[in-house]
């Protein structure tokens, strides 16, 4: 037994130390210098809306509480009716598909109809946090420049792994991040850095796998895209931003990968004297407990 343990520890250690070199070259190659995002004043409880259809329900049970608590907005909230009520404090757009000039059709006039509702629409104090690899690309120079009220900020999301005291110093510092296989983890790795206390997460759904589909007449996977504001769902095909189609091994690695993702940051948080909550009215995350928006 103690020689099966011992093998066991070695192969993790060997792994562990593997990872960490890797991710250092990463560091290296990837993360940009970038400015540090500056805390609200005001650290009482953090957030996160995620955009999932249980939005919807907390919108309708509990949308006076939010008003009042300092929410951080995702991808196209802004396309909501609610946004001036929710009036987020941080807005993340860490996706390549809002700095790459180069994607899809879809995803440029989807992410032109996001900023000029920013710009439109934000008559408050509010912090977007973009992906830093974008820092330089020509979508991104100048955006919200002459905005009165939107600064602009930028995250390392360059994936570490390996040991948690290289992975923790790596988020800490804004240098490296867990992989961002979905917008809400590296929202919860700014909260947790921001000095957050007390995170709560809403519209966390993440229930695609349950209307995952195979076309049988082209042999191709579908799924709902469907989000809070929608009105109806929105089924079609998974689309990379080369513009080729998911298969549906990529389709459940890519969710492997952001549900893992979470128990990386239970742990961080955990390490930061943070607390993190799930009050989704639905969700398949099951890396924080459950709990009640504003209890």
């Amino acid at each position: 037994m103690f020689y099966i343990s011992f093998l066991l520890w070695l192969r993790n250690s060997v792994q562990a130390g593997v990872a960490s070199c890797i991710s250092i070259f990463r560091i290296l190659l990837m993360s940009k210098i970038v400015p540090a995002i500056t805390p609200n004043t005001d650290q009482s409880e953090a957030v996160i809306l995620g955009n999932g259809p249980s939005l919807r329900q907390t919108l309708d049970k509990h949308l006076p509480y939010l008003s009042q608590t300092t929410n951080f907005a995702v991808n196209g909230m802004v396309l909501s009716p609610h946004y001036e009520s929710l009036q987020p404090a941080y807005y993340l757009l860490v996706a390549p598909e809002f700095y790459l000039p180069e994607t899809t059709t879809f995803h440029q006039d989807l992410r032109q109809k996001i900023f000029q509702n920013i710009a439109e629409r934000t008559h408050w104090k509010m912090t977007v946090v973009m992906n830093a690899m974008g820092k330089n690309s020509p979508v991104v120079k100048d955006l919200f420049a002459q905005h009165p009220h939107v600064q602009l900020r930028f995250m390392n999301l360059t994936p570490v792994e390996g040991y948690s005291s290289l992975r923790f110093w790596a988020y800490r510092n804004n240098i490296g991040s867990v992989r961002p296989h979905n917008v809400l983890l590296p929202s919860i790795l700014l909260a947790i850095n921001l000095g957050y206390k007390k995170i709560s997460i809403v519209g966390a759904d993440h229930s695609w796998h349950e209307e995952v589909r195979i076309d049988p007449q082209n042999n191709t996977m579908t799924i709902n895209h469907e989000h809070f504001y929608d009105a109806r769902q929105q089924t079609g095909v998974m689309y990379q931003l080369s513009g080729a189609t998911y298969y549906i091994h990529d389709f459940f690695r890519k969710i492997y990968l952001a549900f893992g993702g979470y128990h990386e940051l239970k742990q961080y948080a955990t390490a930061q004297k943070a607390n993190i909550t799930n009050c989704s009215e639905k969700s398949y995350i099951d890396a924080f407990e459950r709990g009640t928006l504003g209890a």
